[in-house]
């Protein structure tokens, strides 16, 4: 059975893991909208345009921010703004 909580260490990884995903992932969009070429080349083939792509990221990366744990005065800051 999996243990039922996590280290904050290992928390930590995986959410600095997903966060190298997703700059991989602009990093990549940046490439395919300034080089559309590219997209020929590596046989890139999306039923999503680069826009619904940058706003799908958007998203995640804002879910990202709100698990990534933070001090404590930007905590309560966070949900005096109702937004934690």
């Amino acid at each position: 059975m999996a243990p039922k909580y996590f280290g904050k260490e290992f928390i930590l990884e995986i959410l600095n893991y997903k966060k190298d995903i997703v700059d991989k992932a602009r990093t990549t969009l940046t490439n395919l909208r300034e080089f559309p070429e590219l997209k020929e080349v590596l046989g890139t083939e999306t039923p999503f345009t680069v826009e619904e792509i940058e706003t799908m990221l958007g998203k995640i990366e804002k879910k990202l921010k709100g698990v990534i744990p933070r001090g404590r005065t930007e905590r309560k800051k966070v949900f005096a703004e109702g937004t934690g």
